[in-house]
């Protein structure tokens, strides 16, 4: 029907979450928030602890952190974590968010473009955040789930979502969507980020490490500086009804 597909999304753009979206790391919040209401073992704390120690010394590789985003749920109800995902986005995670990201994530939905939130983070509280920030979908590292308990397994599903894995996650919920990538915008500070930004025909430097802004510098990519935090008594977002026309 053509008044339908006039509701089509006519782009992509996706946006990195920890130092592009929000003022910190969302996995470690989240780690945090879990182990101040009880959800989370000391041993398990203990855990992710010692796996973060281990990646600011350089003796345990960035993908390590990915990987405890996964290992960290092990044993959790999968509905219950979704419960705490948006519980800690609302205590928690809400406070640090950019208000240039919102204003942002906002002005693309009104060009009817299809907005992600793509993370190394877990994928429940990225998906919290998409929520909370009004973004269509939120694409994270994935934990395995034990279909006979509904609880998690500890165990992180392939690829990780970080580097080239976050590229192929994020063009995967694309095709899911049945949306082409031809006209993809994409937002991130990492320079890990880079395949996801060439992927893409607008790339944007946000807050960009040192590993990123001479990338920018020499491709001609825009670069912003976005630190003005949202205000965090605002209202809960993420009610703009259906995409599609035909959606229900």
């Amino acid at each position: 029907m053509p008044a339908a597909r006039d509701r089509w999304p006519t782009a992509v753009a996706v946006f990195d979450v920890d130092r592009t979206l929000l003022d910190g790391a969302a996995g470690y919040m989240f780690f945090q928030w879990l182990r101040k209401n009880g959800r989370v073992t000391a041993r398990g704390w203990l855990d992710i602890a010692a796996s973060v120690a281990a990646y600011r010394t350089r003796l345990r590789p960035e993908t390590a952190i990915v990987r405890v985003g996964a290992t960290s749920l092990a044993g959790l109800p999968v509905e219950r974590v979704d419960e705490w995902a948006d519980a800690c986005v609302a205590e928690s995670i809400a406070p640090h968010i950019f208000a240039e990201a919102e204003k942002t994530i906002r002005r693309h939905r009104k060009m009817r473009h299809f907005t992600m939130l793509a993370s190394g983070s877990c994928q429940p509280i990225v998906e919290a955040i998409a929520r909370h920030v009004g973004a269509h979908a939120g694409v994270g590292t994935r934990a395995l789930v034990d279909s006979a308990t509904g609880r998690y397994t500890g165990r992180a599903e392939l690829p990780l979502c970080y580097h080239e894995g976050k590229a192929e996650w994020v063009r995967r919920r694309a095709e899911r969507e049945g949306l082409s990538m031809d006209e993809c915008h994409v937002y991130t500070d990492n320079g890990m980020d880079r395949p996801l930004l060439e992927m893409a025909t607008h790339p944007n430097a946000v807050n960009p490490d040192g590993l990123l802004l001479p990338l920018a510098k020499e491709r001609g990519w825009p670069v912003h500086a976005w630190s003005t935090l949202a205000d965090p008594d605002r209202s809960r977002t993420g009610s703009f009804g259906p995409l599609r026309a035909d959606a229900k």
